[in-house]
């Protein structure tokens, strides 16, 4: 049972949920919303995933890592990257966050990386608080404060989850959070991990 002060922070951090949920709600038109939903329905497993057939390069753009050097995604050719698109204010990213962690911690090696790039505009100092405040360790931090990606990556719908090839070609793409720490979601993964890299 909680105590007063347990109970006190519980209901904050209630307020606190709502208030993002509605602040997410205004960032996104409604029509915008439902169009994606009609479009590209979800059932939050990995299963939801749209596969790209043939797998495309995508446009160039960059980011930024948390010392501030840039980068795009041909830095991380020859590894299977999950590039997942998301903000501070978003609630589903919130929840989808630690999980990623532990998915970097588990399979995270020399074949796979997981690219959270973080939309916030105020950059780095609430993306660190955010890392410290979820106990993120796994994870890299990288930044695109000037939403340079969106002329790479639709940025209506967060979080937005993209496959990305050992080739860096998109091989398929969730725009919403994804389950994963189910099996499902491991053995997609290592699916990609087994496929040659380039060159083999």
């Amino acid at each position: 049972m909680a105590t007063g002060a347990e109970g006190k922070t519980a209901a904050k951090r209630r307020v606190v949920t709502a208030a993002l949920a509605c602040l997410a709600a205004m960032l996104v038109p409604a029509a915008a919303r439902a169009t994606h939903e009609a479009t590209e329905p979800s059932d939050g497993t990995v299963a939801s995933f749209i596969m790209v057939d043939p797998p495309r390069e995508p446009p160039h753009f960059q980011f930024f890592d948390a010392g501030g050097r840039t980068l795009t995604l041909a830095d991380f050719r020859g590894k299977v990257l999950l590039l997942n698109l998301w903000a501070t204010w978003c609630p589903p990213c919130i929840r989808e966050m630690p999980a990623l962690d532990r998915l970097q911690a588990k399979l995270g090696k020399e074949d796979f990386l997981i690219v959270p790039i973080s939309l916030d505009r105020e950059g780095r100092p609430v993306v660190e608080a955010f890392y410290q405040g979820l106990g993120l360790r796994h994870l890299g931090m990288y930044l695109d404060p000037t939403l340079a990606i969106g002329a790479a990556f639709p940025t209506d719908v967060l979080p937005a989850n993209f496959l990305v090839d050992r080739q860096g070609r998109v091989v398929g793409y969730l725009r919403s959070y994804a389950d994963w720490e189910a099996p499902e979601a491991e053995a997609m993964i290592r699916r990609l991990i087994a496929l040659p890299a380039p060159g083999e």
